[in-house]
This record gives structure tokens, C-alpha cells and sequence, in this order.
């Protein structure tokens, strides 16, 4: 497959789990009622869609962090594409090439807003996927073989967001 056709399917997969919505972690939310003081929903939008508060930027960035629950939904298929550095920039414009709306839920029913995916974030979104850090082939047979049930796409995860550069004493000690 080539890595045109690679980057697009990437992108349509990060669509589909943005177009499920995200709901919001407890440190996410922790960091929203500390810096912005217990906002009602209505208050949230407001200083999402004031382009004059200089704490939208970074609350957008917050807000479209992948999580580990989002990075376990794609890591099969990073696995699968191994894509390199610059098919990041190429990941980005697809998911960037129409608008995608997504509902940022709060939980304990505190409600919902529905955000147009700004293209500003795009790019730290995806660099916060690591799309390009594939790991060793021979690490990932050690963690296909000896990893519980279910466990290691967790583990192949952490890696990926980890600042481990492979090397051969330490995928052997691994």
C-alpha cells in the first residue's frame, strides 16, 4: 500500500473516533474547574469560542490530547502501517481536509459541547500520536508472545509514548 492511501486511512479511523466524541479524564476536568473556577457548561463555551481569551489556545491543545484510550483504538493499525516522520505532516492534512465536528463530554453529567475540530491542534495532535515511532520487530514478537491476553497493545503504547530509543541490549533485556 502506498503511503498516500496509508495516511488517508489513518486519518479516517482518528475521524471516526473523534466523530464518537471524547469524554473528558478527571485530570483534564480537574484542570478546568482549578484554572477556570467550577465553569457551567455555558462558561466553557464561552471561552472556547472567545477568540480574544488568551487561554482558549492551550485549553484547545487540553482538550484534543489522545488520550491512552484513543491510542489503544489505532495502535493495531500503526502496527499494520508503519508510517514514517513525514507522513505525519501527511496524516494531518487529511484529517484537516474537512471539517469534523466533536462532542467534548464532561462527566457526572455536566454536559456537552460540540467543538469543530480546530486545525490549529491538528498538528500537536497528531505528533502526540507518535504515528512515526514503530517499534522493533523483535520487540513486538516478545510482546505478542509473552503479554496477557489483551495487555499488549497497552504496553505497545507506553513505548511508543515513552522516550525509549530501541537498541539491541535493550530490546534483549526487554
Amino acid at each position: 500500500m502506498d503511503s498516500e492511501k496509508k495516511c488517508n486511512q489513518l486519518a479516517d479511523k482518528i475521524r471516526n473516533l473523534l466523530g464518537n466524541g471524547i469524554t473528558l479524564d478527571g485530570d483534564v476536568v480537574h484542570y478546568i474547574d482549578s484554572t477556570f473556577s467550577n465553569p457551567k457548561i455555558e462558561e466553557l463555551k464561552a471561552i472556547l469560542l472567545d477568540d480574544a481569551n488568551c487561554e482558549k489556545d492551550s485549553l484547545m491543545e487540553l482538550l484534543f490530547f489522545p488520550d491512552e484510550s484513543m491510542q489503544l483504538e489505532l495502535e493495531e493499525m500503526l502496527e499494520h502501517l508503519q508510517l514514517g516522520k513525514p507522513d505525519e505532516d501527511k496524516v494531518g492534512d487529511a484529517l484537516g481536509r474537512e471539517s469534523l465536528r466533536v462532542n467534548i463530554r464532561l462527566p457526572q453529567d455536566r454536559g456537552s459541547i460540540d467543538l469543530e475540530l480546530p486545525h490549529e491542534v491538528i498538528p500537536g495532535f497528531i505528533a502526540r500520536l507518535h504515528i512515526s515511532k514503530n517499534l522493533d520487530p523483535k520487540l513486538r514478537e516478545v510482546i505478542n508472545k509473552y503479554a496477557d491476553e489483551g495487555a499488549g497493545d497497552g504496553y505497545k503504547v507506553k513505548i511508543r509514548n515513552s522516550r525509549f530509543l530501541s537498541g539491541e541490549k535493550k530490546i534483549h533485556f526487554l
